[in-house]
Formats: structure tokens, C-alpha cells, sequence
């Protein structure tokens, strides 16, 4: 138990909080105190990004922790904040995390 696994301080000296997360199909193993932590800290900057690795590929879904309890409940089939399709431009998923 803790804060997340990535803590981003952007160019203007503003925290970002990200939670990782992988997965190889539709479920998401999160845990109910990340799901607190995510839902408390929600009007701040914290996020859980999920990596979903298949056969062709990786995306990443990025959700706003204000969503945890949605991703807790249906998985990847809960809509992200922002989608990332392969090839993932990881510098994109960081610009979006820094300017919403």
C-alpha cells in the first residue's frame, strides 16, 4: 500500500500521479485501496494507465482516477479518458497526463 507507482513532476512544476497497470485481456487487477486511493486524490492530477499487450501489439488505456471505480468494475470496456494505439507514442500518453 502507497501512493502510485510513478510520480511526474512536467515543466511546470505541476505532480502527476499514475497508477501502471498490464494486461492481456479485458480484466484490470486492481486493488480496492488503489481504487480508494485513485477516487481520493481524483480532483488532483492522478491517473492508472493500463498496457494491453496482445499478439499484435500494445495499447494503452488512460484513465483519470475518477474512472477507478469503473475500471474496477468493467475492465477495459469502461471508456478511458485517452486511448493510445499501437505503436504507442509514450511521449503522447505523457503530454496528455501534463495538459488534462
Amino acid at each position: 500500500m502507497g501512493v502510485p507507482d510513478v510520480l511526474i513532476m512536467d515543466g511546470k512544476g505541476d505532480w502527476h500521479m499514475v497508477e501502471l497497470k498490464t494486461t492481456q485481456n479485458m480484466s484490470v487487477d486492481i486493488t480496492p485501496h488503489q481504487v480508494a486511493f485513485a477516487t481520493k486524490h481524483a480532483r488532483g492530477s492522478c491517473w492508472i494507465a493500463v498496457k494491453l499487450c496482445t499478439a499484435t501489439g500494445s495499447e494503452i488505456f488512460l484513465y483519470r482516477g475518477d474512472r477507478a471505480v469503473d475500471l474496477k468494475m468493467d475492465g477495459l470496456r469502461a471508456t478511458p479518458t485517452k486511448h493510445f494505439s499501437h505503436p504507442v507514442s509514450y511521449r503522447s500518453v505523457l503530454h496528455a497526463i501534463a495538459t488534462m
